[in-house]
């Protein structure tokens, strides 16, 4: 409130007369005080990223009636909450209400302070503190003794109304909360209406599953390798976008997207989906996007109830504001926002327990299951296209699963299209379908892999779990042999981008040596009728599936980007779009897909017949595998992150302890960050660990290990640190802290 340094008594008068003065003009303006400064502080930064970033809302299937919630919660209730206690307090006891009433305006003046200091560029702890508290200082000093600052609050007073407008209608969120157009249809009937079945994997570079010589590497993807023998195989496949909300749409539509569009139908009103909606059955599963009407697909909020809605949303916007309006040394303790669109806390690590509906968790073959799938393949209903969206993107496993009980042969043709987020970070499956939990290696998208092992590992970490969506891809593969499908169908599979790793790269660069990996992707196509597998390496875009399928169904379309890939047209210009909106061109050969493909074997070998490949990652992998010697013991301590997790291991069961971390302790021999270690399981060298972090006295580190060394029962994990050459290493034993 505006405090009077006279008046500060406490007892019945004072109450009476700060109760008072909160009906007058200053009591007001002290209200607005609050409301005001949180709005600059909090509200319009946050909204400003969200509205910036309208999938999440997309991910979170909120509807118009959640978001406007949000919105006006941010701006209104949530400071005038905040402001009314304050004022509460100041009629209850005087003091603290001016004491509390200093405290809210100091912080929020903090937080504003911030948010300039890390635009202008990073601070060091020791001279943001002292500069902030001054900050907070002046702020507070300034609205007491200067009449012209509560003047010019009251002017700002219409700041939350403004920031809500422009949210709901001048970002892209507009396209979720205003009522648009009806999704344009096909612009004449299909003259060749076969069944479509189209699968998109997530964040899968074509690198990732090739040989060294070029082809599919048959011996860690089989079913992929089966998929090229049966169809033609787009080796010079590029995407357009290294993010899902742009790619997939691209897919969809054949058209080039627009930057701050949102993965929704009404953005993308002639899409796939459209052209076929009331002429195909849909099978449709669709991870992040909505690119599906409601009358095709079903709403997939509006059966939830409201507590689930927004519940998950609000825990995600907390996250999204801890990295918002909080300096980078607080932003840290908050969950990562990178890599995905929702559920940031439970990053990298696996689910529990199955987030599919009550089917998946019968046995398999139950009458009441086969029920409940035929019901997901062919209803529109909220709640099953609410499960759709959910087990698209939290379980692939359920998914496919789910999936799979619809692909059949019907009377009428039926569109099935899966988009699975998988194997797209965070890596948690191992080839076998099992589960693990492991820290997140993955850094922020703007920044860089660090130096060191880590990207090498994570590239590891996701090979693994691509051999996993070889076997879900398997799956499909046997469902539509044993339906006919495979002979009858159009089949497409693809993905919508890639993904970077190696030290001073980008995860998701478009330029340089990171190209290769972002940006070119697999493209597989099989024609009904034709026979044999061959390559074909023109140049080729994923602008191009939905003219290929328009071809294919003898459909028209309206002058796409792309062109169909079954003429023989000259090659189109190749682009993808970067940070920032900005296209670049990208070169008709594949000498970055090469250069990529190069690097990633020089990381992980090139022996397919090597059992633990994945595993020998940095200088001493040649160990894995083998038995250590008889080593001297250290004087440090390794401290066995989640160790009752090895006492009672069943390789039988989904999960297994296949990441280990350990924090070493020490003080003459603490090993050094450049010194290497290496993960014995059971008395066999299983994988190698790396330094993760480093702090005084303390190291953690962690690594995989290969999962076919644990037994039964109890197993006994050993660290060794290992330094010399790896011809003639010297061996010390860390012992573990008991």
């Amino acid at each position: 409130m505006t405090w009077d340094p006279g008046r500060g008594g406490a007892g019945p008068a004072a109450s009476r007369r700060a109760a008072l003065r909160f009906l007058t003009s200053d009591g007001v303006t002290d209200v607005l005080t609050i409301v005001v400064a949180w709005n600059f502080a909090v509200a319009q930064p946050l909204l400003d990223v969200l509205g910036r970033n309208a999938t999440l809302f997309v991910a979170h299937d909120s509807p118009a009636r959640d978001i406007v919630l949000l919105a006006v919660g941010l701006t209104v209730l949530a400071p005038l909450l905040l402001a009314l206690v304050v004022a509460a307090v100041t009629v209850v006891w005087p003091p603290g209400g001016r004491t509390a009433h200093a405290l809210v305006v100091g912080t929020l003046a903090v937080l504003m302070g911030g948010q300039v200091v890390e635009r202008l560029g990073e601070a060091p702890i020791v001279a943001l503190v002292p500069l902030l508290a001054a900050v907070a200082v002046v702020a507070v000093h300034l609205y007491r003794r200067w009449a012209p600052a509560r003047t010019f609050v009251r002017y700002l007073s219409p700041a939350p109304l403004v920031f809500t407008a422009w949210f709901l209608f001048g970002s892209p969120v507009s396209a979720l909360v205003v009522p648009g157009r009806t999704p344009a249809g096909a612009l004449g009937p299909a003259g060749n209406p076969v069944p479509v079945v189209m699968v998109v994997f997530d964040e899968l570079p074509v690198v990732s599953l090739m040989a060294p010589d070029g082809t599919i590497a048959s011996e860690a993807y089989p079913n992929f390798a089966r998929l090229a023998s049966m169809s033609t195989w787009y080796r010079n496949t590029t995407t357009v976008a290294s993010n899902t909300d742009h790619a997939v749409p691209a897919l969809l539509t054949g058209r080039r997207p627009t930057y701050r569009a949102v993965p929704v139908a009404r953005s993308y009103p002639r899409n796939l989906f459209s052209m076929l909606e009331g002429t195909y059955t849909p099978n449709i599963w669709e991870a992040l996007t909505s690119m599906c009407s409601a009358e095709m697909c079903g709403s997939t909020s509006a059966d939830v109830p409201f507590t689930e809605r927004m519940g998950p949303l609000v825990a995600d916007t907390w996250v999204v504001a801890g990295h918002t309006i909080f300096p980078s040394a607080v932003a840290g303790w908050f969950p990562s926002i990178d890599g995905k669109w929702s559920d940031f806390g439970a990053s990298g690590r696996s689910p529990a327990t199955p987030t599919g509906p009550q089917l998946f968790r019968e046995a398999p073959g139950t009458s009441e299951a086969l029920t409940e799938m035929q019901r997901l393949w062919a209803g529109a209903s909220s709640d099953v296209a609410t499960e759709r969206k959910r087990l698209a993107w939290h379980d692939p496993h359920a998914a496919v699963r789910a999936f799979d009980a619809g692909l059949r042969p019907s009377r009428r043709p039926a569109l099935h299209f899966l988009h699975i987020q998988h194997p797209h970070y965070p890596w948690r499956y191992l080839p076998d379908g099992r589960s693990y939990d492991a820290p997140s290696p993955l850094p922020p998208f703007d920044a860089r892999w660090p130096a060191g092992e880590t990207a090498a590992l994570a590239r590891s970490r996701h090979l693994l779990q691509v051999q996993d969506a070889d076997r879900l891809l398997g799956e499909i593969l046997d469902r539509l042999s044993a339906t006919g499908l495979v002979d009858d169908a159009l089949v497409v599979v693809t993905s919508d981008h890639g993904i970077s790793f190696g030290a001073g790269l980008q995860p998701r660069g478009v330029t340089g040596v990171a190209q290769g990996d972002t940006a070119w992707v697999p493209l597989f196509v099989k024609v009904p009728g034709r026979q044999g597998g061959r390559i074909d390496d023109r140049p080729a875009s994923i602008l191009d599936v939905l003219p290929t399928v328009a071809d294919v169904l003898e459909m028209p379309l309206d002058d796409p980007d792309g062109r169909s890939l079954l003429r023989s047209a000259g090659p189109a210009e190749r682009a993808i779009l970067a940070a920032g909106g900005e296209w670049l061109t990208l070169p008709p050969d594949a000498a970055p897909r090469d250069q990529a493909l190069r690097r990633a074997y020089e990381e992980v070998g090139t022996d397919p017949r090597d059992g633990h490949r994945l595993f020998r990652i940095g200088r001493y992998g040649s160990l894995v595998g083998t038995v250590p010697p008889a080593a001297p013991t250290a004087t440090s301590r390794a401290v066995l992150g989640d160790a009752p997790a090895f006492v009672g291991v069943d390789p039988r069961t989904g999960r297994i302890p296949a990441f280990v971390t350990l924090r070493i302790v020490g003080e003459d021999d603490t090993p050094s960050v450049s010194d290497g270690h290496v993960i014995a399981v059971n008395g066999v060298i299983a994988g190698t660990a790396h330094v993760q972090d480093r702090e005084s006295g303390t190291v953690v580190v962690g690594g995989l290990v290969d999962p076919a060394s644990f037994r039964t029962g109890r197993n006994e994990i050993a660290l060794y640190a290992v330094t010399g050459p790896p011809s003639g290493p010297s061996f010390r034993r860390i012992p573990l802290a008991r």
